[in-house]
């Protein structure tokens, strides 16, 4: 019995659509992206070429690219790194933790965190050059951002908060028991987290308060062109203005966002990125589809 195919982009790291690693997700249409009954692929596009590099059946959960390596993540337990960005140009390296990995990032090849949970409980693990070591979790974490090794921060379940100063993360005090799903750090003056319940926070290193709350789900947040910008998925996407979410873009329904030279989005159907914040071009998901065409589904025989 034949069956319709969906695809979805579900992370992307790079300094614009045209430069970038992606995970896509591939699987049946009629039931929707499951680990059972489902693909994960990562993906490139580099210039005017886009690859496939890896799939495999299950949940890739996180991506990330740091000075020279590639790092993804997925729920297994496993950790892969590419030492370099030149397609195919290095075979991947595998590291095996004990957990449900859920999310990855890194401000160097030398700093790299992951994270999830085991046995219910939340864990997370750092690399710092050589080796992954389990370190204390402050809690169940979404996200992890920061510019230097002593100003990192982790937000997540329940409104959690907490400053990595180098050595440890430190819960710090937050004005919601919301889960928070993004955090950005632009300086210790200036720091933006949201949350599922549609939660804005702003904050120092002295303290969090909340800037507003939407009425829907927020996915992501950063400063990207003396603007702050919000990803409120299927509501689409928005810039922050006198202290208002102001709609942006419907049509791009920004879950991720990656902020290096050119501010990139990832949404379900498209990688989108903009040199300016006026104009906007994408790589839509049918390019995915395309390279994925001649492989049958893993999941069915």
């Amino acid at each position: 019995m034949s069956i319709t195919l969906g695809h979805d982009f579900a992370a992307a790291s790079g300094s614009s659509r045209i430069d970038c690693h992606w995970i896509g997700y591939r699987f049946d249409a009629e039931h929707g992206f499951t680990p059972q009954d489902g693909e994960s692929w990562i993906g490139q596009s580099d210039g005017g070429q886009s690859h496939t590099l890896m799939s495999q059946r299950g949940w890739m959960t996180g991506i990330w690219r740091t000075d020279s390596c590639v790092w993804v993540c997925e729920s297994a337990g496993r950790v892969y790194m590419n030492p370099s960005f030149e397609a195919r140009a290095e075979p991947w390296n595998t590291f095996k933790l004990k957990a449900t990995l859920q999310g990855i990032w890194g401000l160097n090849d030398e700093l790299v965190f992951t994270w999830g949970i085991r046995a219910g409980a939340p864990v997370a693990f750092l690399f710092s050059g050589t080796e992954w070591v389990e370190i204390d979790s402050p809690g169940l974490i979404g996200s992890i951002r920061g510019i230097r090794n002593d100003l990192i921060y982790a937000v997540g379940q329940r409104g959690l908060i907490a400053r990595w100063d180098g050595h440890t993360f430190s819960v710090v005090h937050g004005p919601t028991d919301g889960n928070l799903s993004d955090v950005f750090i632009v300086s210790e003056d200036e720091m933006y987290a949201c949350g599922t319940n549609g939660h804005l926070l702003q904050g120092t290193v002295y303290g969090w308060e909340e800037l507003l709350r939407f009425d829907g789900m927020l996915h992501c947040v950063t400063k990207w062109n003396n603007m702050v910008w919000v990803g409120a998925g299927a509501d689409g996407l928005f810039v922050l203005q006198n202290d208002e979410l102001k709609l942006l873009k419907q049509t791009v329904k920004a879950e991720r966002f990656d902020t290096r030279e050119l501010l990139l989005i990832t949404a379900p159907n498209a990688l989108v990125h903009t040199e300016n914040g006026a104009d906007f071009t994408a790589l839509f998901v049918s390019l995915f589809e395309e390279l994925t065409s001649g492989d049958p589904p893993s999941w069915r025989p």
